[in-house]
């Protein structure tokens, strides 16, 4: 059995259909990375698992057991523009997030009580944040602002923010698409370092050369269906799919 498994996830908008009945699994510590044309519902996909937007039908399974993503802290999604909170500090950009889920956690104690968990819990999310910016090479940085950050580093310590909240699978939405070619492969080797830690990771991407370097699978979507999946070999170097062949030619082209 997957340890990971969407199976007929549908989601519309009025009549539009976006994703179609799709369908698709990943093993524990697997990357597996979406390709395919933009509108076709790649980041609807994303929104749908991380709980930021209702699915319509279907069944999202994680380690045999099936999950609501309106209700679970399963997912960690790193956005495309990073998401950063401007006017709280690095380490504060992580704490909070953290802190949010131990309040909600709390809410049946009285406030005496709610207040003195808290106040540990503080420190706590603190010692986590550090050792996170620590594993991200930002320790220095704890203190400083988005803004005095490279887009490298945003990009870091969105990454940091997902891992504090625990989730068993990381979802990256085009994570190399604001990045030089230099923090590309910077971003690559830390998603594989993830990978060798055991974390389950879902990544949307238009940049091929990224895709074919950290993918032990890939998805083309096309209209909201999944049209082929397979290895890099099968699926970005020796397609058959025609479809596939064309995104393939117009991205290289674009690029």
């Amino acid at each position: 059995m997957s340890y990971f498994e969407i199976k007929n996830l549908t989601k519309k908008y009025g009549d539009q259909i976006v994703l179609d009945d799709l369908s698709m699994e990943m093993n524990k510590g697997e990357i597996s990375v979406i390709i395919g044309e933009s509108g076709n519902g790649k980041t609807t996909l994303l929104r749908c698992l991380n709980g930021l937007t209702d699915i319509n039908s279907g069944f999202v399974i994680i380690d045999g057991k099936e999950i609501d993503c309106s209700k679970n802290n399963n997912f960690g999604l790193i956005f495309q523009n990073f998401n950063l909170f401007p006017q709280y500090t690095v380490l504060e950009n992580i704490t909070i997030p953290l802190m949010s889920m131990y309040k909600r956690s709390l809410n049946k104690l009285s406030f005496t009580k709610k207040q003195k968990v808290l106040k540990s819990k503080q420190q706590e999310c603190n010692t986590i944040s550090f050792e996170l910016l620590e594993k991200i090479g930002l320790k220095d940085k704890a203190n400083n602002y988005p803004f005095e950050l490279s887009g490298g580093q945003c990009q870091r310590v969105a990454i940091a923010r997902a891992l504090a909240l625990k989730p068993s699978i990381l979802c990256f939405d085009e994570p190399t698409s604001a990045l030089d070619p230099k923090t590309t492969i910077e971003i690559s080797k830390l998603i594989k370092e993830l990978k060798q830690e055991g974390y389950t990771v879902l990544i949307i991407t238009h940049d091929i050369s990224f895709a074919k370097d950290v993918a032990d699978k890939v998805y083309f979507l096309k209209k909201g269906k999944v049209l082929d999946n397979g290895n890099v070999e099968e699926i970005l170097i020796n397609p058959k799919n025609e479809d596939i062949k064309n995104f393939l030619g117009s991205n290289n082209k674009e690029s």
